[in-house]
């Protein structure tokens, strides 16, 4: 009977053993650094080329100045239908951006998504909901000469 105690008590304390190695290694539950489930690049050249004053960026990228990006960002999010949802990481200002630097390089969808940080099934569904905007714009302002 003395045997199957010890073979019980060293069961349990292995499993003790386990649980607090498990516990350890994983350091989420102890307090440290957050895992974060990001999986896309940093666009820091975009965020970079906005804060800054004077820039030749957009003129590379986009084949306009910034003002003139800020004003087409002002005009599509006043005709923009529905709302973006609040946990999005792309408001509309990079789904603007994205859109005029797949359309002014004459690159792939790959290359915008990647210059600005987001997935190619991403940059695919941004381009196409800024295009329906832009699409919907251009039949509300531009009229045909009668």
């Amino acid at each position: 009977m003395e045997v199957k105690v010890k073979v019980a008590v060293l069961c349990v304390m292995q499993c003790i053993c386990a649980a607090l190695a498990a516990l350890c290694s994983d350091r989420r539950r102890l307090g440290g650094a957050k895992r974060e489930h990001v999986n896309t690049f940093a666009a820091t050249a975009f965020d970079r080329a906005m804060q800054s004053k004077k820039t030749k960026w957009f003129y590379k990228k986009m084949r306009c100045d910034k003002r003139t990006f800020l004003a087409v960002v002002t005009r599509v999010r006043q005709d923009w239908v529905g709302y973006i949802h609040h946990n999005a990481k792309f408001g509309i200002t990079k789904r603007v951006a994205v859109t005029l630097i797949y359309l002014s390089t004459g690159g792939t969808i790959d290359s915008a998504a990647s210059l600005m940080g987001m997935s190619k099934p991403s940059a695919v569904m941004y381009i196409n909901q800024v295009l329906a905007v832009l699409s919907r714009m251009a039949k509300q302002h531009i009229l045909r000469a009668t």
